[in-house]
């Protein structure tokens, strides 16, 4: 008998020293915790209170931004140099990414989100279906060019050797005519360019009378399209669509 309490004392002695060996390495480990979470904080701080000297140190130094000069034309308030360049006639021409309907344009997993009054490039993330298409009223017999104003960013991918579509249509319910776009090459970030480029075939679609000779005006539809290659993509940035009237010569 004095075996057996003996023999039970010590397994009840041996299950205390467990769980107290547990709850100091519990313990142990959620210091080690803070302690991390602590640095972390620290380092913050410390960064944010070096950002606050150097922003100080700036200004202090004259280096930070220079305010806008008095008597400086409103109009060119927050323009680029090419935004301020660009004329009465070519804002007519133009069509603002707010303006245009961008599939999936609403989804910021694919799309940086646009606000429908601004004048910001879209700027793609990553899709492996891009269409962005708009509408422009024109006059019947005249002709019209059609081009996109796009750049790359420093993360673009999957564009090389990848061709894109334009494609417009007279009407909703006209036919389709299509241009193969020569295969992109992704060149140097932030740098603006037209589709088709300048020593591409022009993309021109004759706004032609009907059978009845109608005169007026009619809703050019048209568009950007690579859909069938499937592959992923992304870094694009669409600044605006162009539709041009044009001498029918060209």
């Amino acid at each position: 008998m004095i075996i057996l309490k003996l023999d039970r004392r010590k397994k009840t002695m041996a299950k205390q020293i467990t769980k107290l060996e547990f709850a100091v390495g519990d313990k142990k480990e959620h210091e080690e915790e803070n302690t991390e979470i602590s640095e972390v904080k620290k380092q913050q701080r410390e960064e944010d209170e070096n950002k606050g000297k150097q922003a100080k140190d700036d200004k202090l130094k004259g280096t930070e931004k220079p305010q806008r000069e008095e008597g400086e034309e409103e109009n060119n308030k927050g323009q680029t140099p090419e935004e301020a360049a660009t004329t009465e006639e070519d804002k007519d021409n133009n069509i603002n990414p707010g303006d245009l309907n961008i599939t999936w344009g609403n989804d910021p997993r694919y799309w940086k989100l646009l606000d429908k009054r601004s004048k910001n490039p879209a700027e793609l993330i990553e899709v492996c279906w891009l269409q962005v298409t708009g509408t422009k009223r024109v006059k019947i017999g005249k002709s019209y060019e059609i081009k996109f104003n796009i750049s790359f960013t420093n993360k673009s991918f999957g564009w090389n050797g990848l061709p894109l579509f334009l494609m417009a249509k007279i009407g909703a319910r006209g036919n389709s005519i299509w241009k193969k776009i020569e295969p992109l090459e992704q060149g140097t970030p932030d740098a603006q360019f037209y589709i088709p480029k300048p020593e591409d075939k022009q993309f021109i679609v004759p706004i032609r009378p009907g059978k009845k000779g109608e005169s007026g005006e009619e809703d050019l539809f048209f568009g950007l399209y690579e859909i069938w290659d499937k592959n992923w993509k992304g870094g694009l940035r669409i600044h605006y669509a162009t539709v041009e009237e044009v001498n029918a010569s060209n």
